[in-house]
């Protein structure tokens, strides 16, 4: 009775209120999900501040202090062979630099952040048992879409989208890091995680609407985080908040001028709904109609022309949207095909030759996970801890896929369908599958909460 009346009075008043659409109160809210919370609602302050990439490490060190002084117990259990395949990836990462002499402190600094650190995050997860609940992270998930609609608001309809020089973030100005922000030819430190450059002016999305990235340093991330809102708009129970999370995440899937995403993004909702409908009605009914879609799909050349036109169409005028970003793509993988037998074993030490003179961002081994940092980077022997890493992440989300949403699933699918095309370049990816990797629905019903399918 005493410790429940010294609780009550720590408590502030503010911590009662009610989160509008949500139900709970601040005070009602798990630590990890007053963490999630957090750090999803102060995403432009991350931005602004310029720590984008020291988030897991922060992060880490949060968990480390909260379970260590907080709770007296030690976060880490036995590592799952999900955690051992990621820190040998990363430590194989360095390992060839290493021999060669060309390891820079720059680049063992991002494979801390992009690689180890999660893989420690991924492990206090699956060690504690971590669990948010999926009406939490989808109100601090809605909460950042009505941030990037509102700014869009206000940039496009009130300021007009302006050219402008993007400021720095305030640990780059703090490092004395470049003014002059050049996105084709930039310096040593100069690159785009240290400028507040949310729009290309020049640059258009579809519709004839300027290109945005808003909080997340290029535009290709964004559409990948907007893609996973769009699976989490389909996830909610409330109807309101569902259509209006979707028709925002649509929106913004647009402005991101992603062409990756948007044609990825069908076949991962076809899935989706393949497996929602088969958990609801049976299998038996799931491949009924699977065979009844084959067989209209192959068999009837009226509907088999009508597809295939449709198809080739949809992926032709994705190409032709931005028809020199295409052919520069192109060209890259060619060449980056061309040098990957070079060293295929333990793949090449240092970044490849730009394709062309005029744009350095456009390098062998550039613009594709699998091509680039896979094959290209990594060789065949790296490659194959990168696999049984994934597979074994991929396998646990399985094993423990009691509660878990269905918009977990649909995000991990969506990365392995971008990776031939993109490059995760981002600590915030990490990020992303690991709010997927703790999310689950409440036992019970509670305001927002996610659909049985």
């Amino acid at each position: 009775m005493n410790q429940a009346l010294s609780t009550a009075i720590r408590r502030r008043p503010w911590q009662e209120i009610k989160l509008p659409g949500l139900g709970l109160s601040w005070s009602m809210l798990s630590a990890a999900e007053r963490l999630v919370m957090l750090y999803i609602a102060l995403l432009p302050a991350w931005w602004v501040s310029g720590l984008y990439r020291y988030m897991p490490a922060l992060t880490l060190a949060g968990v480390l202090y909260f379970t260590i002084r907080r709770e007296g117990r030690w976060p880490f259990g036995r590592p799952s062979l999900a955690v051992v395949a990621l820190l040998a990836f990363a430590g194989y990462q360095l390992l060839f630099p290493a021999l060669g002499g060309t390891l820079a402190p720059g680049f063992i600094l991002q494979t801390v952040l992009f690689y180890v650190m999660p893989a420690l995050l991924l492990w206090c997860v699956q060690g504690s048992g971590v669990k948010v609940r999926f009406p939490v992270a989808a109100w601090a998930l809605s909460v950042s879409v009505l941030q990037m609609v509102l700014i869009w608001l206000v940039f496009h309809f009130v300021l007009g989208e302006p050219s402008f020089t993007p400021p720095r973030t305030l640990l780059a100005t703090l490092n004395d890091k470049p003014t002059d922000y050049d996105f084709h030819d930039y310096g040593e430190g100069s690159g785009k995680a240290n400028y507040l450059y949310f729009y290309s002016a020049g640059d258009r999305a579809f519709a004839g609407l300027t290109r945005y990235m808003f909080f997340f340093l290029t535009p290709e991330i964004f559409g990948l985080v907007a893609g996973y809102l769009v699976l989490v708009a389909l996830d909610l129970k409330n109807r309101l908040w569902s259509l209006a999370l979707l028709g925002s995440s649509l929106f913004l899937l647009l402005l991101s001028g992603s062409r990756a995403v948007l044609l990825a993004m069908p076949l991962v909702l076809l899935l989706r709904y393949g497996v929602s409908l088969g958990k609801e009605r049976g299998p038996a009914l799931l491949c009924l109609l699977v065979a009844a879609l084959g067989f209209t799909c192959l068999a009837v050349p009226p509907v088999t022309n009508f597809l295939v036109d449709t198809t080739v169409g949809t992926v032709e005028a994705a190409n032709d949207f931005r028809a020199g970003s295409t052919r520069v793509r192109m060209l890259i993988y060619e060449r980056t095909l061309d040098r990957i037998p070079d060293e295929l074993w333990t793949g090449h030490t240092e970044p490849g030759e730009p394709v062309f003179s005029s744009f350095s961002l456009g390098r062998v081994g550039s613009h594709s996970f699998i091509l680039g940092n896979l094959l290209y980077r990594s060789g065949v022997l790296g490659t194959a801890l990168f696999v049984i890493f994934w597979s074994a992440l991929c396998w646990w989300f399985f094993r423990t896929r009691a509660g878990r949403p269905l918009s977990s699933y649909g995000l991990l699918l969506l990365l392995v369908l971008l990776s031939p095309l993109m490059v995760f370049g981002s600590e915030l990816v990490g990020m992303l599958i690991l709010l997927a990797a703790t999310v689950c629905t409440p036992s019970t019903s509670s305001p927002g909460g996610s659909r049985r399918g």
